[in-house]
């Protein structure tokens, strides 16, 4: 699992999106996802958001964004936003604002309330 998140943590969003096609089987995603959501590492749960994309692993989307009020970051923000922007889900709008309501009360706050804001605006090509 280490060397699957150290191959797709970096990188642009679509080219690790990419990448991790050629890395996961199709039959292992949706196991390797629930095992990365289940990490408190925000660099694991960015890694289950390209492979919920890659993979078109929909009903996977919420209980990954869920996680993210247990540790609001900003990678994590980034990696959430651009997957609800670019994965179906009917609940889109709703998770969204789970993301911002988790989002603390402070500058930091701010700062990822914009980020999830750009990041739901922007196209996940980068």
């Amino acid at each position: 699992m280490r060397n699957l998140v150290a191959q797709l943590y970096g990188g642009s969003w679509r080219r690790s999106v990419q990448k991790a096609a050629e890395l996961v089987q199709a039959e292992e995603a949706e196991q390797v996802v629930q095992d990365l959501t289940r990490s408190s590492g925000w660099r694991e749960r960015v890694v289950a958001a390209k492979l919920v994309s890659a993979f078109g692993l929909r009903h996977c989307v919420a209980p990954l964004v869920r996680t993210f009020a247990a540790g609001p970051e900003n990678y994590t923000a980034i990696a959430f936003a651009t997957l609800l922007a670019e994965v179906d889900v009917p609940d889109k709008d709703q998770l969204l604002g789970q993301l911002r309501a988790a989002c603390p009360d402070s500058s930091y706050g701010k700062h990822l309330l914009e980020v999830i804001q750009n990041a739901s605006a922007a196209s996940p090509e980068s």
